[in-house]
């Protein structure tokens, strides 16, 4: 079986995720850990939020809003 992901990017996203609550992986998504599956659902949601906003913030300055 093929992994769309190189082992030393699984690797370094496990490592981030020692010191990290969530991070995200460019082209594959956020991940995220908590002591519950509760817990790292709202960390995982925060940070899909927080990139909505980044987004919603950025798209405005490019047309002056």
């Amino acid at each position: 079986m093929m992994n769309s992901m190189p082992r030393k990017n699984g690797g370094n996203a496990a490592n981030a995720l020692r010191d990290h609550k969530g991070i995200v992986v460019q082209g594959h998504g956020t991940f995220a850990r908590g002591a519950t599956v509760d817990e790292a659902f709202v960390i995982l949601s925060s940070i899909e939020h927080a990139c909505t906003v980044k987004y919603l913030v950025d798209s405005a300055k490019r047309i002056n809003v």
